[in-house]
């Protein structure tokens, strides 16, 4: 990834791969460039992660304002660790109380900046330049094994008729396998459900555990689903070892804050 500075103050990464494509733009803010204090210092824009909600308010409009946007313009789903996908039209806006659970969404509307809010969980966008349509995908372990990257793509060739050839993807930092550290329930729930221990199972330092590696399991399924490994940039940065320029939910537990990911196609 490479980072910017916007407004002077807010650094945001780019996936290098996508932003080599004019036609759609990509960002991931960092714990920089806000102004939240104490343990969400600074640049905090989850609303449930304890901090007040005029500050994360604040943090909203400074990025909003640095994508030349309002805060309503940044699309977000109401995320539960699932394998919905939420098509995003022209008529839909910002999150309220009747925003839909979904863990990721698609559209082929310009001007919709679609975004996934995290703190470990795997931050995933796509986009076809073929087709004109991006997606936005929250993959915790939850939604991996439910196989939530897999979904969306399925849906992208359903109704946009995209070929997953053309798709150009992106895995943004998250909480890597050197610091997940997962117990017999999850081990038991993945292999399950995708099957096998695979590359992503790996032995842990202790008995009956295993690190699961999320960028290995959603890089696999990207590429099941028909993405070109040539086409997909895996960032291998882990928020856990990075907490001076992430949040980790993980690491700090409930006291910190949370980052997003967009993505946003141009008129």
């Amino acid at each position: 990834m490479i980072t910017r500075k916007y407004n002077n103050s807010i650094p945001l990464k780019h996936f290098e791969n996508l932003d080599r494509s004019e036609g759609v733009f990509n960002f991931m803010t960092t714990r920089a460039g806000g102004i939240s204090s104490g343990v969400y210092a600074s640049f905090n824009l989850g609303y449930t992660a304890g901090d007040r909600k005029a500050i994360v308010n604040k943090n909203r409009q400074l990025l909003a304002g640095a994508l030349g946007l309002t805060p309503e313009g940044l699309i977000t789903s109401r995320q539960s660790h699932t394998n919905i996908v939420r098509i995003v039209g022209k008529d839909d806006g910002p999150a309220d109380g009747k925003t839909p659970y979904a863990d990721a969404q698609i559209t082929d509307v310009p001007g919709k900046c679609l975004v996934v809010i995290v703190a470990d969980c795997v931050p995933i966008l796509l986009y076809d330049p073929n087709k004109r349509i991006a997606a936005a995908v929250h993959a915790g372990w939850r939604g991996t094994v439910k196989r939530i990257a897999m979904e969306t793509v399925r849906v992208m060739k359903e109704k946009y008729q995209s070929n997953p050839k053309d798709i150009i993807a992106g895995i943004g930092p998250s909480i890597g396998p050197c610091c997940y550290e997962v117990g017999p329930d999850v081990i038991d729930v993945v292999l399950k459900e995708l099957g096998s221990r695979e590359s992503f199972l790996i032995e842990g330092d202790t008995l009956h555990r295993a690190r699961f590696d999320l960028w290995e399991a959603n890089r696999r399924q990207l590429i099941e689903a028909g993405i070109s490994h040539k086409n997909i940039e895996n960032t291998l940065l882990c928020t856990s070892c990075h907490i001076d320029k992430f949040y980790s939910y993980r690491k700090e537990k409930e006291g910190t804050g949370r980052m997003m990911a967009g993505i946003m196609l141009k008129g």
